[in-house]
């Protein structure tokens, strides 16, 4: 199951349900906070804003505020609603530096700190990309709370990418180290 089957279409039939008895105005209301586009950090704000309108408007039938409650609370805590599956690749990225002369080089990273880490995780169903994290402990336990296998290219080698999921790697596919988790 993805966002889509526990969140986004139940929301969209309770949408299409308050259209079919008069409230076209909660309808549109619900369907304008609702996108296809990947799982963002206010998305579930912003369709619980509209569902609980829905919950506080007594004109509505009892049925669809108890609809409407229940999918608040479904966006409460989404990722538990879909549970964790499939894979997150998580990735380093260096930051953008000030360079005096265009064309030069950036130097090799030093650091951690000169770049944050960025994942994405889902499928077609439920596609999220990670916000800007600035550690790999913070990296791991964004992907870890989503995913049972989690992939790393992290900062000190990206040329490799390591097996930070559960259980045993795959084939071919080195474990992070413990030092580094």
């Amino acid at each position: 199951m993805g966002r889509r089957a526990v969140f986004d279409d139940p929301a969209l039939r309770l949408a299409n349900n308050l259209l079919d008895v008069g409230r076209a105005d909660l309808h549109r209301r619900i369907v304008a906070a609702l996108h296809d586009s990947p799982l963002e950090e206010s998305y579930v704000g912003d369709v619980q804003d509209q569902l609980a309108a829905v919950v506080t408007d007594q004109r509505v039938a009892e049925r669809d505020r108890r609809e409407a409650s229940r999918l608040i609370g479904i966006g409460d805590d989404l990722l538990a609603a879909i549970g964790r599956s499939g894979t997150v690749l998580m990735v380093w990225r260096r930051s953008p530096q000030q360079v005096d002369h265009p064309g030069q080089n950036m130097p090799l990273a030093r650091y951690e700190s000169d770049g944050i880490y960025q994942g994405s995780w889902g499928d077609i169903e439920t596609f999220e990309s990670s916000p800007e994290l600035r550690t790999l402990a913070e990296a791991l336990n964004w992907a870890q709370r989503r995913a049972p296998h989690v992939i790393v290219r992290p900062w000190w080698n990206d040329d490799t990418h390591y097996w930070a999921g559960d259980g045993p790697p795959p084939d071919g596919m080195d474990a992070l180290p413990d030092h580094h988790r």
